[in-house]
């Protein structure tokens, strides 16, 4: 299922509600996801068509696996195999959300524009001064939408990282607090270290929010 996770329904589930969800939210302002995702996506769909070998290591590699945490996250499309470290991404070649080749002009098709991204570090440059507030909207927007999925008593698991200047432990509990979800559980990891000598992995605070649909 491909869709935005703002508009996620439980209509376009074939088993309609669930009993429990598990999610990694973009960190806000941190990275530019989709902005991977679209050319990973649109080069591994080149070279599967034109038969190249499609086994990435190293850099590459590293990319690859990072798109394929992200793709998964929605659920492999039909004829996806997905490796991580020295594996290997197959990509069946067939277009998603159509998407083929990287655009002339580097115009994408719709629902691959970056425009629509939940927290975009490139939209934290464009609109500084908007930026935490678009963010706490599309917070609400996703987590009413996965409130509508939930059978009651279902539960979501959380897992988020803090960016510049937000909380994202406040951000999400008080989002989830008007999506209608109670807070079950929370739990935090921070490094101890100023942040100018933390090791590479450890440079934000991370948080778990088990929240639950009454």
């Amino acid at each position: 299922l491909h869709s935005d996770a703002r508009s996620l329904d439980p209509a376009l589930l074939p088993w309609g509600q669930v009993d429990a969800l598990l999610t990694s939210p973009p960190y806000p302002g941190v990275y530019d996801y989709l902005s991977l995702a679209r050319e990973e996506r649109a080069r591994l769909v080149m070279r599967s068509r034109g038969g190249r070998n499609r086994k990435t290591r190293g850099a590459a590699g590293g990319a690859a696996a990072a798109h394929a945490g992200e793709e998964g996250s929605h659920g492999a499309g039909a004829g996806e195999e997905i490796g991580f470290g020295a594996g290997a991404w197959q990509a069946s070649g067939d277009a998603l959300m159509g998407l083929v080749s990287v655009p002339a002009g580097r115009v994408w098709p719709d629902g691959w524009s970056s425009e629509a991204e939940i927290g975009a570090r490139k939209a934290r440059r464009r609109k500084p001064d908007q930026f935490a507030g678009q963010w706490q909207a599309d917070q609400e927007a996703w987590l009413t939408a996965a409130r509508r999925c939930l059978r009651s008593g279902g539960m979501a698991a959380v897992v988020i990282g803090d960016g510049d200047g937000i909380d994202t432990l406040v951000s999400t509990t008080a989002a989830a607090a008007t999506a209608g979800l109670r807070l079950a559980a929370s739990a935090t990891i921070a490094s101890s270290q100023p942040a100018g000598m933390r090791a590479e992995g450890n440079r934000r605070t991370e948080h778990v929010v088990l929240l639950q649909a009454p």
